[in-house]
């Protein structure tokens, strides 16, 4: 309770003058170029392989329909034999690699905003400047947040355009959110954990190996409840939250797992803020 009062009441917090936003403009400063390119990147890879896989199985559906039917790489991609020789459903192919690729740079973010501090010791130097731990923490995450945002904004222009190429204007608009929405939630967990090791780690050496074998296991524990069914082992991965098969034929979000994302992000950022806040350091 005391965290959530602090976020809507505590006016230290907010930008009073231009402190909290002389952290945001120097951390977006920072990060903009590397992540906003390789959103592009994204984008336009998103583009071409929506055209090469449509024509690819607009030509060969029933030998596609026979590779895919009954393998266990059709759960764990999202591939729903029924629909994937529809743009939507190839989408939701793409879409599944695309979080997972894109998760690693999300989580990549939130380690750096706080690690890079303290590699380089300048949380003692940031520390003695006007700022409170509260300021500097929320001006961190929110700038993390901020780049995945502007990066999924470049990615949904990018999957918009591929779909209206393959299909022109015949296509469920609302499946197609849904089937995008997944690809910012699912980095902002990401975000969630890579924030939490960013403030809980105080040495260590390479925060993009460490982000890629998180994300690694969390894909593993997927292909483990996809070959397993086991439902309690979905909850360990949340690349199988919500599940491009699931969207195309029920046309909605589980909603059960988007209170757990909610949750898990919840539970992460505190404690990071919890650590943060009661963490010794040199100065502050």
């Amino acid at each position: 309770m005391r965290f959530i009062k602090i976020i809507l009441y505590d006016k230290s917090i907010c930008c009073k003058g231009s402190e909290c936003l002389q952290i945001f403009n120097f951390e977006k400063l920072f990060n903009k170029k590397s992540i906003f390119r390789i959103s592009v990147l994204l984008a336009f890879l998103m583009i071409i392989m929506e055209q090469f896989f449509f024509k690819l199985i607009e030509k060969y559906s029933l030998e596609t329909f026979k590779v895919f039917e009954g393998s266990a790489i059709a759960d764990i991609f999202s591939v729903n034999q029924r629909f994937f020789v529809d743009p939507l459903g190839i989408y939701a192919y793409l879409n599944s690699f695309a979080i997972i690729f894109f998760s690693i740079l999300a989580m990549n973010l939130g380690v750096n905003a706080f690690f890079r501090e303290n590699q380089n010791n300048t949380i003692d130097f940031l520390l003695t400047k006007p700022f409170s731990r509260d300021q500097i923490f929320f001006s961190k995450v929110l700038n993390a947040v901020y780049h995945i945002v502007i990066s999924s904004i470049i990615y949904f222009l990018g999957s918009l355009v591929s779909i209206l190429i393959a299909t022109g204007t015949d296509f469920s608009f609302t499946t197609f959110i849904l089937i995008f929405i997944t690809f910012p939630i699912i980095n902002i967990l990401f975000i969630s954990i890579g924030v939490f090791f960013g403030v809980l780690i105080n040495r260590a050496y390479g925060s993009i190996l460490l982000s890629t074998n998180t994300v690694l296991l969390f894909f593993l524990f997927g292909i483990v409840y996809v070959t397993t069914k086991n439902s309690y082992v979905r909850y360990f991965a949340p690349f199988q939250y919500f599940i491009g098969n699931h969207i195309l034929d029920n046309g909605s979000l589980e909603g059960k797992f988007l209170l757990i994302t909610f949750a898990i992000i919840m539970f992460f950022v505190i404690s990071a803020y919890i650590i943060f806040k009661n963490k010794q350091f040199k100065t502050g």
